[in-house]
């Protein structure tokens, strides 16, 4: 696989990236330590490639040719997790594009400075977006 895009972490954020990438036809793969989640996500219909294992280590990722990939997404819920694999990903593969995961706002710079291109902070936006639609609904 070449120019496939990397999940790692197959929770609820990273299952609706999943699902997004897979209904656009983008090719894909997914990471997670739990072998659990091919029951998961045969069960939401995506039949794609899960390598279980974890992560943060540089074996996980070679396996999930995160060297020939074009994009990763670190969606595990460790901020600390996020950070190893944004840098890790980033030292097999400086072209790689990474977006982060990051539940603690005090935490975006830090995934920024491992390598993450983007970093979103999911309580942040949502708290955001919830205030909007309240205050400005239309």
């Amino acid at each position: 696989m070449k120019d496939h895009y990397v999940v790692c972490g197959i929770g609820m954020v990273g299952l609706y990236i999943v699902h997004e990438l897979y209904q656009t036809k983008y090719h894909l793969i997914a990471v997670d330590n739990d072998e659990s989640k091919t029951e998961i996500l045969k069960a939401h219909k995506l039949n794609l490639d899960l390598v279980v294992g974890d992560a943060t280590e540089n074996e996980v990722l070679e396996m999930a040719m995160v060297r020939h990939a074009k994009g990763l997404f670190a969606t595990t819920n460790s901020d600390n997790d996020n950070i190893v694999i944004s840098l890790t990903a980033k030292q097999l593969n400086p072209e790689l594009r990474v977006i982060a995961r990051c539940n603690d706002t005090k935490n975006i710079d830090k995934i920024r400075r491992a390598g993450a291109d983007g970093v979103v902070a999911l309580n942040y936006i949502g708290g955001l977006r919830m205030a909007s639609e309240m205050v400005r609904p239309t």
